[in-house]
């Protein structure tokens, strides 16, 4: 009889234990639909006893919020998960995390940690990525210094995430998710107008128009007479940015400058400059007419260093007649803007050029009263690819 009651009596436990859980998730869950009521959000059904999944947009930014559980038994603890889109494509790999033991001792064996020479964020911010130049030129910008701080003071498992704010804490009280999806679509709001704002800065100073920006950037306009085309992309494996300069006529026609393949260094036309001829390959059907207007006695112009920082500090790149065509494996602003001061730099010499000799290439030098071009920051040469 002892037995029959112990049994029925672990039972009725079991069912008050249970009972009580069911009545507990029915609050959180109204909670949740409530909340997701009074932000405008989508509330949506979970599994059994969570409280649901909330989709929708902040300020623009979409996020979407759930519950994990962790842990086996016992033991095991319920956790919410927001997530929240920038919206704007951030750099390739970008990964931002805790600076906590176990990434230390990962360090230790070479694991990837990228400096922003800040020492609290170095301190506190495990930092990642594929593209690290455009990586520190978005992360040190001042606008962000403050939220990327503050990640650190969420749990562990708290990160940025290719394009993706993620933030989680313990328990599924709906207050709590409500501060969750604020810091979350705050910081990835941020970080898509820390990512745009160096692409609109850019064409603002080089008078040119952001066309696009997200996975792509897109730039384009006329500068000094000329049609500039920039297009960058962010998510394309690795990163990659082309810059297409169209020239006005009068550069010999047939006209190709390019780095020289490594088993054809010294062949094309030799322009008389040791480092020049050994690192760049020019052709052209009209040799003298080319060798007149790439020669190096031009009073006031260094055509041969503006060649050299284009064609051999970014291999790939090609200057025809038509156009001059710069490539580079980056997708940061800083790295993009000085690639295309080095185009313009270049298109502009020579278009001083023509005009000292009359709109076509002749042995004649550029007449002195011509203006000096204005000071600019030339991007260093880059070792020659295979």
């Amino acid at each position: 009889m002892s037995a029959v009651f112990s049994f029925l009596f672990g039972l009725l436990f079991l069912a008050v234990i249970l009972g009580i859980a069911v009545t507990v998730s029915r609050g959180r869950r109204d909670q949740w639909q409530a909340l997701a009521a009074q932000r405008g959000l989508q509330w949506a059904p979970g599994r059994t006893l969570a409280p649901g999944t909330l989709t929708g947009s902040i300020h623009e930014i979409p996020v979407r919020a759930t519950t994990v559980r962790r842990g086996n038994g016992k033991s095991s603890t319920t956790w919410t998960v927001v997530h929240a889109q920038a919206g704007q494509a951030l750099p390739v790999g970008l990964r931002v995390s805790h600076e906590g033991l176990g990434a230390s001792v990962m360090k230790l064996f070479g694991a990837q940690d990228i400096q922003l020479g800040d020492k609290g964020m170095d301190g506190e911010l495990r930092i990642q990525g594929q593209d690290e130049p455009a990586i520190r030129a978005l992360l040190t910008r001042p606008e962000l210094r403050a939220p990327l701080r503050a990640l650190a003071r969420y749990p562990a498992r708290s990160r940025i995430e290719d394009d993706q704010v993620v933030l989680e804490r313990i328990g599924t009280d709906s207050a709590e998710l409500a501060k969750l999806l604020d810091a979350a679509a705050a910081l990835a709001r941020g970080l898509a107008e820390a990512s745009r704002r160096p692409w609109q800065e850019l064409a603002e100073r080089h008078g040119l128009e952001l066309k696009r920006s997200g996975s792509i950037v897109v730039l384009g306009g006329t500068v000094a007479g000329m049609r500039v085309e920039l297009r960058t992309a962010l998510r394309d494996g690795h990163p990659f940015s082309r810059i297409i300069v169209h020239l006005s006529a009068g550069l010999p026609p047939g006209l190709a400058a390019q780095v020289a393949p490594r088993d054809a260094r010294g062949e094309g036309l030799q322009l008389g400059d040791p480092v020049l001829d050994g690192v760049i390959q020019v052709t052209c059907p009209d040799p003298e007419a080319a060798r007149a207007l790439l020669r190096d006695e031009h009073q006031g112009i260094d055509l041969h260093g503006d060649l050299l920082a284009v064609i051999h500090g970014h291999p790939g790149s090609v200057l025809t007649d038509r156009s001059l065509t710069l490539v580079a494996d980056t997708a940061s602003p800083v790295a993009v803007d000085a690639a295309l001061t080095d185009a313009l730099t270049l298109t502009r010499s020579l278009g001083r050029l023509l005009r000292g000799s009359g709109g076509q290439a002749t042995a004649a030098s550029a007449s002195p009263s011509l203006n000096e071009p204005a000071a600019v920051h030339r991007t260093p040469p880059q070792p020659v690819r295979s």
